[in-house]
């Protein structure tokens, strides 16, 4: 407290704090961490985060140095661009029913060897896991069928080489960048079943080891470069182009 008067609002409070190693003690009464640590880059071990904590948007984005997340306490809602460029962490934290937004939150965490249960309910996963680059096969965890937005997911997931098994909901609509720069990528699902799907712009772009494209889903509008310098398709693995796509310009 301030004064007798109790804490809420911690947004940005050590905001840029680039020598900071450890993090005080957060009062029980803070409902917003919002960039709390944001570019703390030699944090190395997290606060305790409260139970009363809501908003934790961009809490350690860019903590280059933070090797072990904090657990995340149930009732906390905003996870989005959390853990955005933690270069150092290694395992995600377990993400509570509450979470109702993830866009970037892991994204740039390159050596994070596994991805997090995804709480039902989640709707977009735009970027949540792009540019981590030590995910494999094995470390994907099941997409609830609430998601819809499939934006850049894994992007830049360098690690992945066959994903055949994975499954994609079928509420999914839009997976556009979904798989872009997965260089390393051979072996992708069949994408036939997913009719709620709109739009692939640059899907599978810069997958340069892809050799058989996937079914596409039959209602598909937009392919934009959808398998542009794939260089390593080979003839019978082209794609079969869906009647009703309008736009497969590059």
């Amino acid at each position: 407290t301030i004064a007798g008067i109790p804490i809420t609002n911690a947004t940005g409070v050590f905001y840029n704090c680039s020598k900071m190693i450890s993090a005080p003690e957060i009062p029980s009464t803070v409902i917003s961490l919002s960039k709390a640590f944001t570019n703390c880059s030699s944090l190395k071990m997290s606060p305790q985060i409260p139970n009363s904590v809501i908003d934790m948007s961009s809490t350690f984005s860019g903590c280059i140095q933070l090797a072990e997340a904090p657990d995340i306490p149930d009732g906390v809602a905003n996870l989005s661009y959390t853990f955005a460029d933690c270069t150092s962490i290694t395992q995600p934290p377990h993400i509570p029913s509450t979470v109702t937004n993830i866009r970037y939150a892991f994204s740039g965490c390159t050596k994070m060897l596994s991805m997090p249960n995804i709480p039902y309910g989640i709707v977009d996963m735009t970027s949540t896991f792009a540019n981590c680059h030590s995910l494999t096969d094995n470390s994907l965890s099941l997409i609830p069928n609430t998601v819809t937005i499939l934006k850049s997911t894994f992007n830049g997931c360098q690690s992945l080489v066959d994903i055949s098994n994975f499954v994609i909901p079928t509420s999914v609509t839009n997976m556009d960048y979904v798989f872009y720069g997965c260089t390393l990528l051979k072996h992708v699902p069949d994408l036939s079943y997913l009719v709620n799907v709109r739009t692939m712009e640059g899907g599978f772009a810069n997958c340069s080891s892809l050799e058989y494209a996937p079914k596409l889903p039959s209602n598909v509008s937009f392919l934009n470069s959808c398998f542009q310098n794939c260089t390593s398709l080979k003839d019978d693995g082209m794609p079969l182009i869906p009647m009703y796509t309008y736009n497969i310009s590059n």
